[in-house]
């Protein structure tokens, strides 16, 4: 048996198409994607339960759960059901059509009203003045208004300059107008619902922060809270733009494998697990310990790859990057730069054969002459390779390569030479 297929079945299929993509870029920019691939999981899980094996009993239970869904819908995306009806009311079609019916009442700003309000924005950009002035347009603005003082007054440019003068007494606050006229000032700007980050967040922020440092020093600017507050300003106002080396993929990859890795070590003390930290009145974070973080440069021209500051991505803007922020002892990462690589230079190979014992080492400047660490295990003991030293990180190995093969100033200068400022070399 054959159905029929009409030229109105196929815009009823992209219709629906339509509105599940907008419906999945908008649960996406929203950050809700996890709980609406949650919702469609169990329609589906609905739909094969109860259409194709079914089962009564579980099925039963689900038309009981499905018949209080459009309740539990609306309560768990009551924002972003809100964002979908105003954009669909800001449409400029459903803009249009309500002028059709009701008429237009857009406020048509004219050269006069808008003349004073930029001259007085320039002179207290001189001054270093702040100030925010709202424009009332389409969308009314009453419940802003009733926040604060009420003035009624015709636009003007050194009134606008009182106003958001320091220390006056409607400075604090917005000023509003609507149809030529200032009505009001002190007025109570909501906050922002979005508290979604910026992508590629930890990137993001070192790029903005090596860009102030090289621009303070390039001025001969101490480098201080102010002064980077200072320079951070004019870059973000300055029509400057940062190219970078990110790679997105790189980055995401690295980020979402740190969070989800399950193998991170469990704390001695319980306790200390999750740190909570107050960063406001109204806002807390938790974060987990141990953490983590990473850097990836690319071998073939040094550029920076990824920089991930934490197990996470960050919940507030400017927090701890422990990628670039955190300073430690470098460790056995500082042998394959300053030993191994210039002994591979100077003529060894991995092959080469070094001793791994006990033993005064000429130059070691040490109590007893020689490093500690890596001489209880038979396997090394004694005569091994360059290879097996760097694998197994044996100290008495790359301390020997580095007196007896590079030289302690060659390895300096090698590392220089990586861009590693000599004041940090010991």
């Amino acid at each position: 048996m054959f159905f029929q297929f009409g030229i109105k079945d196929l815009i009823d299929i992209l219709l629906v198409a339509t509105l599940l993509y907008y419906l999945y870029k908008l649960m996406k920019s929203t950050g809700s994607i996890k709980v609406f691939m949650g919702l469609m999981i169990f329609v589906l899980s609905w739909l094969i339960v109860t259409q194709v094996l079914e089962m009564r009993l579980l099925g039963s239970v689900f038309d009981k759960l499905i018949s209080v869904g459009v309740i539990a819908i609306i309560v768990l995306f009551q924002e972003e059901i809100r964002h979908f009806l105003f954009s669909l009311g800001s449409h400029h079609s459903a803009s249009a059509l309500v002028k059709l019916f009701f008429g237009s009442k857009d406020s048509q700003s004219t050269h006069e009203d808008v003349l004073p309000i930029v001259m007085a924005c320039l002179n207290m950009a001189k001054g270093k003045v702040g100030a925010l002035i709202v424009v009332e347009r389409n969308v009314p603005l009453d419940n802003i208004v009733r926040t604060g003082d009420t003035i009624d007054a015709n636009i003007n440019q050194r009134l606008i300059e009182n106003i958001f003068f320091k220390n006056t007494p409607l400075h604090d606050g917005a000023l509003v107008i609507r149809d030529g006229k200032m009505l009001a000032a002190a007025c109570i700007l909501p906050v922002s619902k979005n508290a979604k980050m910026y992508d590629m967040a930890y990137f993001v922020e070192y790029a903005i922060a090596d860009v102030i440092t090289h621009w303070m020093a390039q001025d001969g600017v101490p480098d201080t809270s102010a002064n980077r507050s200072y320079y951070e300003n004019m870059l973000r106002t300055g029509g400057y733009k940062i190219y970078t080396t990110v790679d997105p993929i790189v980055q995401n990859t690295v980020q979402e494998t740190l969070s989800a890795w399950n193998g991170y070590p469990e704390l001695a003390d319980g306790n200390a697990a999750v740190l909570t930290e107050e960063i406001s009145e109204t806002v807390t974070i938790q974060t987990v310990e141990p953490q983590a973080a990473a850097v990836v440069i690319d071998q073939a021209n040094g550029y920076l790859r990824a920089i991930i500051g934490g197990r996470d991505e960050p919940l507030i803007r400017k927090g701890l990057n422990r990628a670039s922020q955190s300073f430690t002892e470098v460790g056995s990462c500082i042998k394959p730069l300053a030993v191994y690589g210039p002994a591979l230079d100077k003529g060894l190979s991995p092959a080469s054969v070094v001793i791994n014992t006990e033993g005064t080492i000429a130059g070691w400047g040490t109590e007893k002459g020689y490093p500690g660490g890596g001489l209880s295990s038979s396997r090394t003991y004694g005569f091994t390779t360059v290879r097996t030293g760097l694998a197994q990180s044996l100290n008495v190995v790359a301390a020997r390569v580095l007196m007896e093969h590079v030289g302690v100033s060659s390895a300096a200068e090698y590392l220089e030479r990586l861009g590693i400022p000599s004041a940090q070399i010991n």
